[in-house]
């Protein structure tokens, strides 16, 4: 409420930087007299800008601990096995993305995490959606997105990862999903834009 050519928050800073900044004059190659040395003042520390990524949403409990553990992992497998997940979950998914496709990101959260307990936790679900309303505003609108794979463990846990691309740059998204008894449910969700931790170099 889903980049390591240069850090997307140092990108951002840059550009924010160069966008607010006056542009300055050109600079006199030569002059009669030198000027005089003024003192040099210390820099004045800024704080970082903060990422475009957005903050991974887990479900309280043991189950949203394991999830955070299995979301660990940054590269992305070299041999993803695309098979579609289960139709509950494909549903809320491609509704998902439906919506950040026009810009809604109130409502692809709305849809994405209804019947989770991740909904519960509203300080999480409410810088999930500012966040990825910034990662929007940075890299433009999402114009498409694909399943890269679906990693099943077991008989009741699948990590889904799907790549969202945008205007600017893609997306990787994780959301993993437990099924305690007859139904599907969401218990991690994270997103991020790091693309030189998606490979091996």
């Amino acid at each position: 409420m889903m980049t390591r050519f240069s850090p997307p928050h140092t990108w951002l800073a840059l550009a924010v930087a160069l966008l607010l900044s006056p542009i300055a004059p050109t600079a006199v190659l030569a002059q009669v007299a030198p000027a005089p040395r003024m003192p040099t003042q210390p820099p004045i520390p800024t704080a970082p800008a903060a990422p475009a990524t957005a903050p991974a949403a887990t479900a309280p409990g043991p189950e949203g601990a394991e999830a955070r553990r299995l979301s660990a992992s940054t590269t992305l497998r070299s041999n993803p096995d695309t098979t579609p997940p289960p139709a509950e979950v494909a549903e809320a998914i491609v509704g998902f993305f439906t919506e950040l496709k026009q810009g809604n990101s109130i409502k692809a959260y709305d849809i994405l995490l209804r019947n989770t307990r991740i909904r519960e936790q509203r300080e999480q679900v409410d810088a999930l959606i500012q966040r990825t309303g910034t990662a929007l505003g940075l890299y433009g609108r999402v114009t498409a997105a694909e399943l890269y794979d679906h990693r099943r463990l077991g008989s009741r846990i699948i990590v889904l990862t799907y790549l969202s691309y945008s205007e600017m740059q893609p997306l990787r998204w994780r959301f993993v999903y437990y099924k305690p008894n007859t139904t599907w449910i969401m218990i991690n969700l994270d997103c991020d834009d790091k693309l030189n931790t998606w490979y091996e170099q």
